[in-house]
């Protein structure tokens, strides 16, 4: 299993949460904040209130279960490629995808 740090605003961590949940290959294992504004990248972090709503949000991983009984349990589909292939197919999208990535930056 592979761990991944992301720090994201405030205004957004409960939308970004909430759309994890959607994911049935994520778990949130911890939520955490700063306690002050990171210099260079270090701060010190606190724990969120058990109460609070992005830890409803957060479900740990259990121990000991194999990924093929989460996919069981959760009806995970995997990825019908024809019909992505036909999407992609019927938008016609003419643009290089250079273009289109770099429309995507600010």
């Amino acid at each position: 299993m592979s761990e991944i740090k992301l720090i994201i605003e405030d205004k957004y961590v409960l939308s970004f949460l909430e759309f994890l949940k959607t994911l049935n290959y994520v778990s949130v294992g911890e939520v955490t904040v700063p306690s002050e504004k990171p210099k260079h990248g270090s701060g010190k972090k606190k724990k969120l209130p058990i109460d609070d709503p992005a830890i409803k949000a957060a479900r740990p991983l259990r121990s000991g279960v194999k990924v093929e009984d989460l996919i069981r349990e959760q009806g995970y589909q995997g990825t019908d490629w024809r019909r992505l292939e036909q999407l992609a197919t019927d938008m016609a999208i003419e643009e290089p995808v250079e273009e289109l990535l770099a429309q995507l930056t600010p």
